[in-house]
């Protein structure tokens, strides 16, 4: 499996707090069949984690693979950001400021938990205007998606991609977020799954218990295609 979305990336944000926790995080991510993974530090946050391109994220990120290298922890480690949207997401796009996943099309972007969706619209549309892939992370988890999931048709349709929690499949996070993440891959708008992973105690970098929900639910080529086939597409900078 392919996991897009995590805060492996020690000392940058509320994920790992040191290499060897990130060690203990990418330990327990292959140990439960986890192939590939995203770093993914949150970035952009208002007052909060800014995390744009630097020699600390770079450093760190090349100081995971080596030692994940030297302790024998057989997993692919990728790169990339959660971007908090912003008006002036399109400026750091092509300033350089923030990372696609593995320096492909595809960016992963984290919109506000509460918010005008019709806004949501124009950040997408603005990040496709420099020639890039959203990635919208976790959508089943904002409440406006929450009140009206159709919405998340339009996004599809316009050339938007969906990356939905493992938390929220398997109910971490509420009734609502559940409920809206099951319509979200019942009616086939899900094509990708992350652990959004924090922690080595909670909030943990793992996907099997999802993929074996969705299979269970919806087939296994349904599970195949969102934490396996479509991830290693984007991966490979491929069109879906």
């Amino acid at each position: 499996m392919t996991d897009l979305h995590s805060h492996i990336l020690y000392g940058v944000d509320d994920g790992s707090e040191s290499l060897e926790m990130s060690m203990d995080m990418l330990d327990m991510a292959v140990k439960t069949g986890t192939r590939n993974i995203v770093l993914t530090p949150h970035c952009n946050v208002p007052d909060s984690y800014r995390n744009y391109m630097s020699p600390v994220i770079t450093g760190r990120y090349e100081k995971i693979k080596k030692e994940a290298e030297r302790l024998n922890i057989d997993i692919n480690i990728y790169l990339g950001m959660e971007v908090h949207a912003s008006d002036d997401i399109d400026y750091l796009i092509r300033s350089g400021e923030v990372a696609t996943i593995n320096k492909s099309r595809y960016l992963l972007v984290e919109f506000p938990f509460e918010g005008d969706p019709m806004w949501v619209s124009h950040i997408l549309n603005r990040i496709q205007s420099t020639g890039l892939i959203p990635v919208m992370a976790h959508p089943e988890r904002y409440v406006y998606v929450q009140e009206f999931p159709f919405m998340v048709y339009d996004w599809v349709r316009s050339g938007c991609l969906m990356q939905v929690n493992r938390g929220s499949i398997v109910g971490r996070f509420g009734a609502e977020a559940e409920d809206t993440v099951h319509f979200i891959i019942e009616h086939g708008l899900a094509h990708f799954a992350g652990s959004d992973g924090h922690k080595p105690y909670v909030r943990q970098p793992i996907l099997a218990d999802a993929y074996e929900f969705v299979r269970e639910c919806y087939g296994s080529r349904a599970a195949d295609r969102i934490f396996r086939i479509n991830p290693v597409r984007l991966l490979n900078n491929q069109r879906l």
